[in-house]
Parts: structure tokens; C-alpha cells; sequence
């Protein structure tokens, strides 16, 4: 057991470990043990990422990987151009040619590659391959095509053979020549038995190779098909390389932050690296998140031994690890899922209903997410009802910073119409923008006492975390009590779904 690994090295190993397992939990023994970590560095450092929300403990004491990822995972897929271009790609030669059409990109040391996106063929008996699966690059098109494009050096690898048709060193080295000089790989049977599959290879960013395979069952394949199918692949290889060699944004800077322990200075690089992909992370721009020389040198040293990044650029841009976290951890960033371990806290810190409303693309807050009172009495939130602006705790406290929201379509369709805020109504969100939290009573539901904090989404306020009581146990000596719970709710929320 290496128990000398600690600090950012711990962090990144514990991570991993966690992406890993993104479906289920460990117990801390388990980590300790796969990671060669101690149990004290293991247990220690595992709390701090739960502070994160980049680890989060069971009931069962196990530890899972938290819901900052998929935050994460989510800005990084919206914010690299190649990644941004891939769905649409990937649909449109599905389209044409038919089958299962799937992007993959190389695990760092290059004997795996993992899938990043998947377009599943339409007909009733396809080949399914998941978004986060490992595969491996001496056996199927997909791997084998990333495989061609490695140095030589890495081809001679003895591995287990997953079918009869996996080839051995020597043909494996011959089919990858061959490869890297035509362009694409074929492989049937070598890695499923009833599959197979066509890959073409792409640097999908500066350092990282990936590959565009479209696979389906082996009986329905016919190599006169294979022009057609390597032409359309390679339209979709070259839309995502292009798109991924597009215009650098600027690496707007965001909030210093004091970057003071190992999992600061991790969580200011993940933060760089899935914001601005493209702009390479340089020790000046860590500087400005409160990472020292010292520190920076030591973070990136273990970042890049990781396959977190690598350099280019003059700097360090995202490495194949980084691509793999995105993969297992998931990117569909659904507010109402991630709420809920918040909710639950606040439910159980009060014994009294939570909720979150958000607002809605069309400009309309609705209630979004709750977990209700376990009381014999209770208030149930009705998932994705409207909820109105000027009446009740959860919409004062959007409204109380987002006035504009008070807006009226235009007679003729001409637009929209800003409302005033009636003047009693101004001097009540003046004092809601003061202390922080909204409360009213009996204003919106009968008997209800709310209670409501805004929520901020990059520093914006996009909705709230409320708590409705019966008015009949309302204790109002702890109104300030309600009322830092909401906040502090709220701004755990913020700082989740924040990048």
C-alpha cells in the first residue's frame, strides 16, 4: 500500500475511483484498498470532496460520487466545441448509413478508450454500446482505430481475448499498420461475437484521439458496404475535429477564490478545464484563483501523471481522464434530481415540506422538485405547477431580484410590456434583497406559512428553496431559524449547479 500518496494525488485517486463506480458506492476500506491510500488519508479525503458535492455518503455510511460532476460533465459537453458537434454528427450518419454510430476516446496509457456519446440504431434488434463504457483498443473497430493512431511502441500489448477472432500481437500489429495507412479499421467478431464494426480515427483535441465507429449485428454486414460507411464516418469525424478546432473563447476570469487546501486548488483547475476547454490552464490564470507557484507546479504535475491534462498550448488543456469522468459521471443535468439530497436535509432538519422552483425557459417559476412533510399534516407541492411572482414566499424571493420577470405580452404581439412593482409590494422585496430570504403567510395557500431563499445558477437568480408549514405549528420565535436554513439550502444548491 502506497499510504506516502496524499494531497492533490489522493484527491485525483479517490476521484477516479469514484467515476469508476458511478452507478453504486464503496465503503472506505474498499477505496483504501484500490487506491493504496491509508484509511485515515482515504476517510479524510473523502469527506472534504462530500463538502463538494463531488463524493456523498449513504445512509449506509458508503460513499458514492457526488452530483458536482454531472454538473461539471454538463459545462464541459456545452462548452467544447467538439463535444457540442458530436450529437449532431453522430445523428446524421446514423442516419445514412444506419446502425449503431458511437464517438470513444482513449484512456490514458491507451489500452482502453471509453464511449462519450452513442446514437442506437432504430431497428428492433440493434447493437446497444452506453454512454461511460470501457472498451478495449486491441479488440474492435473503435478501440483498434484509436490504437492506429498511438505510437507503434504501444501496439505489442499481451491482453486477454475476448472472442476466438481477437487477434495476437503480431496480426494485431499488421491490421494497424494497415489501418493508419488506409484510414479505418474493420473488425467483425473481435471484441462481441454477433458484431460488427467500422471506425474511422480523429484528434478529437489537441493531444486526445478518439474515434467515430458505427457498429450492428454481424449477419447484417456486408463488405461491399464499406465505402459508404467509412465516407459517412469520416464527414462525422471531421464536423467534430473541425468544430473542435474552432475560435478559442476568452478565458473570462471568475471569482477569486482562497484556493487553500488540495481539493480547492482541484476543484479551481476542474472548474478551468470544463469551462473554457479550449484555453489552455496556465499557472497565471491559477494564480488568480489563489494557487500559489508552489502548489501550482504540484497540482499540475499530478493533474497531467493522472491523464487529468496535458500540455498544449502553452499551457495544459483537458486530458483523456477528464473525457472519461464526463462519460461514467453522465452530463444531463436534471436540477429536480440533483435537489433532492438538499431537500431531504432540509425536510429533515425541519420535518416540514421543501421544495425548488425554477425559472422555466418560457419565463414561468414552477415548482420543480420536493420532498414532503413526514407528518400526519402536511402541504404537497404539486410538481410543475406555476407558481405567481407577487403572491407567496417562493416567488417573492425570485422577484425580489429578477423584476423584469413582471412583464406582459404587448397587444399586436409586439413585444412585452414591463409591469411596475406597486409601491407597498417594492418596499416588502427591498427588505427580502436585505435580509436574504422571503416569508409570508396565508398569501398564496390557505394556512401556509412559506419561507424562501433564491437560488443563483453563475450568478444569477433562477428560482428558490422554500419551506411551507401549517400556520397552526408555525413556531415564529424560530422565523430566523427557518430562514437561515433556506438560505443556507439555497446557497449549497447555487454553489452545485455554479460553474
Amino acid at each position: 500500500m502506497d499510504q506516502r500518496a496524499t494531497g492533490t494525488a489522493a484527491v485525483l485517486r479517490l476521484l477516479d475511483a469514484l467515476v469508476a463506480r458511478a452507478d453504486s458506492s464503496w465503503g472506505v476500506r474498499e477505496l483504501s484498498e484500490s487506491t493504496g491510500l491509508s484509511r485515515s488519508t482515504a476517510n479524510r479525503t473523502l469527506q472534504a470532496l462530500a463538502s463538494f458535492d463531488l463524493a456523498q455518503q449513504w445512509d449506509d455510511e458508503r460513499y458514492a460520487l457526488g452530483p458536482r460532476m454531472e454538473v461539471l460533465g454538463h459545462e464541459l459537453w456545452r462548452s467544447h466545441p467538439a463535444l457540442a458537434a458530436a450529437d449532431g454528427a453522430l445523428d446524421r450518419a446514423r442516419r445514412q448509413i444506419g446502425g449503431t454510430v458511437f464517438l470513444s476516446v482513449e484512456d490514458r496509457g491507451g489500452r482502453t478508450c471509453t464511449v462519450l456519446s452513442s446514437r442506437e440504431a432504430t431497428s428492433p434488434l440493434r447493437y446497444v454500446i452506453r454512454p461511460g463504457t470501457t472498451l478495449p483498443t486491441h479488440a474492435g473497430a473503435a478501440g483498434l482505430a484509436i490504437l492506429s493512431q498511438l505510437p507503434e511502441e504501444q501496439w505489442s500489448f499481451d491482453a486477454e481475448r475476448p472472442t476466438e477472432r481477437t487477434l495476437e500481437v503480431p496480426a494485431r500489429a499488421a491490421l494497424l499498420g494497415e489501418a493508419r495507412r488506409q484510414g479505418y479499421v474493420v473488425s467483425v467478431g473481435q471484441n462481441f461475437p454477433d458484431a460488427a464494426g467500422v471506425a474511422v480515427a480523429l484528434e478529437l483535441a489537441p493531444g486526445v484521439t478518439a474515434s467515430v465507429s458505427r457498429s450492428r449485428p454481424s449477419w447484417d454486414f456486408e463488405d461491399a458496404d464499406v465505402p459508404e460507411i467509412v465516407a459517412s464516418l469520416r464527414k462525422a469525424a471531421e464536423a467534430i475535429a473541425r468544430a473542435g478546432g474552432g475560435p478559442h473563447p476568452d478565458a473570462s476570469a471568475s471569482a477569486p477564490r482562497a484556493a487553500r487546501t488540495h481539493i480547492d486548488k482541484v476543484v479551481a483547475l476542474l472548474e478551468m478545464l470544463v469551462r473554457t476547454p479550449t484555453v489552455p490552464v496556465t499557472h497565471a490564470r491559477l494564480k488568480e484563483q489563489g494557487v500559489g507557484r508552489v502548489a501550482c507546479a504540484s497540482l499540475l504535475s499530478a493533474a497531467q501523471e493522472s491523464g487529468l491534462v496535458i500540455e498544449g498550448g502553452g499551457g495544459w488543456l483537458p486530458g483523456p481522464t477528464l473525457f472519461r469522468w464526463v462519460a461514467r459521471a453522465g452530463r444531463s443535468l436534471v436540477p429536480e434530481v440533483l435537489s433532492r439530497p438538499v431537500l431531504r436535509a432540509l425536510e429533515s432538519e425541519t420535518h416540514e415540506t421543501a421544495g425548488l422552483s425554477l425559472i422555466g425557459d418560457d419565463g414561468v417559476l414552477t415548482t420543480r422538485a420536493s420532498i414532503t412533510s413526514r407528518r400526519t399534516v402536511q402541504y404537497v407541492l404539486p410538481l410543475g405547477e406555476p407558481v405567481p411572482l407577487e403572491v407567496g414566499a417562493i416567488g417573492k424571493a425570485v422577484l425580489a431580484f429578477r423584476p423584469e420577470l413582471l412583464s406582459s405580452p404587448r397587444p399586436g404581439g409586439a413585444g412585452e410590456e414591463r409591469r411596475a412593482v406597486p409601491g407597498p409590494l417594492e418596499q416588502e422585496l427591498a427588505e427580502i434583497r436585505e435580509r436574504g430570504y422571503a416569508v409570508a403567510e396565508g398569501e398564496r395557500i390557505p394556512q401556509a406559512y412559506g419561507v424562501a431563499a433564491p437560488v443563483r445558477i453563475n450568478g444569477i437568480v433562477q428560482g428558490s428553496v422554500g419551506l411551507t408549514i401549517p400556520r397552526s405549528r408555525v413556531d415564529r420565535s424560530r422565523s430566523t431559524d427557518y430562514g437561515d436554513l433556506v438560505r443556507a439550502a439555497a446557497a449549497r444548491l447555487s454553489a452545485l449547479l455554479t460553474v
